[in-house]
């Protein structure tokens, strides 16, 4: 049975971030270069400093990022700057964002510590398998830092709506914060003290079954980091701090889909050798194509091209655009009488995932087709993903790679009813939109429950 308890927030003292929007940054991995230098300038006790901080010539097992950013965040709590709240809270925080020809969308939820398990056990259910690289560099920042900054995010559905009900009257009034981020999301937030709704929020999350929708690899990296403290512990009792996670729990029953498309552009190395007409011949066997030109020199004419294209693709099933640099393009749907699992020779992946688009653009058109090895396995830096089409356009202009694929966003329920059948789509397959920001919230682990 799962456990979503409140907690002691840690937060910035408004002595010296009197606009929490100065301090916050996205999570880890939104963060480019160019925007941690935007970061790192905006203000000094900017958290990105902590949850994604630069490297430095000469860093080392010693000196690295991982160690300043621990000496940041101790630093920052000796000298005030970080605060613990007086009385344990759960945060209630509405993120609204524009939608292009409609009507701004707000998704709201709440912040608390769930208890951390086993994923596919303990009614806590993921929908994407993680890679490594990102696993160990988050695992290194817990252990040197021992905090959460940053929620991931939860699903849950609550038909009834009593949480629903609890948020509406823990958010009455002004927001504590509000704030408008870079990517023009605006953020507000509320501090819940009250034990009545609180206790009301416990039990009606106690019956909830949990899925993983944003933060896989924090997960299993706190995960990690659970498991490794209980063996120098003589008996774990799983009420420490490090066994829970910061999280932003979303009913999905009540909000919006809020989810955005993970188009995959495959690095250049991955063209080296390609024979595109062997490749296009490939593709006749399992698909139907329907070929368009795109001058990828027009971005805002080609835009217009690969929108119309994605939307007149079927949105049951198999569906996806394959982009090449030279504009070439083809939407691809599987060939009438082929069953999707016909086109996926591996034994180790069900039946029912095999109809999953992600799954046939890795295993099939990549592996089988595009490389020729069906058994070839996807590296970390092997693709890019994009969540807007104009950045797949500039990256292909750019020669930044080699084939690109657009598909469609999941919605809400197609999430939950993949981790529901206990299936795992590749890395990065999904997108929430809005994030939780960095910094909104901090689980310090120093601080007991």
């Amino acid at each position: 049975m799962t456990e979503v308890i409140p907690f002691i927030s840690t937060r910035f003292n408004p002595r010296d971030v009197p606009d929490l929007g100065l301090a916050i940054a996205p999570p880890y991995d939104e963060i480019t270069p160019e925007l941690r230098d935007i970061l790192y300038a905006r203000h000094p006790y900017n958290i990105v400093r902590i949850v994604n901080g630069k490297c430095q010539a000469g860093d080392d097992a010693e000196h690295n990022r991982y160690i300043r950013a621990s000496n940041e965040f101790n630093e920052w709590k000796a000298k005030l700057v970080l605060l613990e709240d007086e009385k344990v809270c759960y945060k209630i925080y509405e993120m609204e964002h524009a939608r292009e020809g409609g009507a701004p969308v707000k998704l709201r939820g709440f912040i608390g510590l769930v208890r951390l398990g086993s994923l596919g056990k303990d009614d806590i259910l993921p929908h994407l398998q993680t890679f490594l690289p990102p696993k160990t560099d988050r695992l290194r920042l817990y252990k040197a830092v021992q905090a959460n900054l940053c929620p991931i995010t939860m699903l849950y559905n609550n038909p009834e709506g009593d949480c629903e009900k609890l948020l509406d009257k823990a958010a009455k009034g002004a927001p504590e914060h509000e704030f408008t981020d870079d990517s023009g999301v605006t953020h507000r937030i509320w501090t819940c003290v009250n034990s009545n709704i609180i206790q009301k929020i416990r039990n009606t999350m106690r019956k909830r079954r949990l899925y993983i929708a944003d933060g896989h690899h924090r997960y299993e990296a706190a995960r990690k980091f659970q498991i490794d403290m209980h063996r120098q512990l003589p008996q774990a009792d799983y009420h420490q701090p490090f066994d829970h996670i910061l999280t932003f729990f979303i009913d999905a029953s009540h909000q919006p889909d809020s989810t955005l498309p993970s188009h995959r552009v495959l690095c250049n190395d991955l063209g080296d050798g390609v024979e595109l007409d062997e490749v296009f011949e490939d593709l006749e066997v399992y698909f139907d194509r329907k070929d368009l030109k795109v001058d990828l020199r027009k971005p805002k004419e080609a835009l217009k091209q690969l929108e119309k294209a994605l939307q007149d693709l079927p949105q049951q099933g198999f569906s996806a655009i394959m982009l090449l640099p030279d504009g070439r393009a083809s939407a691809l749907t599987i060939k009438e009488g082929i069953e999707p699992a016909d086109l996926i020779d591996d034994d180790e992946i069900p039946d029912g995932l095999k109809e999953q688009t992600s799954i046939i653009i890795e295993s099939n058109i990549i592996a089988r087709i595009w490389l020729g090895n069906p058994e070839m396995k996807l590296e970390y830096n092997d693709s890019v993903y994009y969540h807007e089409i104009e950045s797949v356009i500039q990256s292909l202009s750019n020669r930044k790679g080699c084939v690109a694929f657009l598909t469609r966003p999941l919605k809400f329920d197609e999430i939950i009813q993949l981790a529901d059948d206990g299936m795992r789509l590749p890395p990065r397959s999904t997108c929430v939109f809005p994030k939780p920001a960095s910094g909104v919230a901090i689980h310090d682990l120093q601080i007991r429950i």
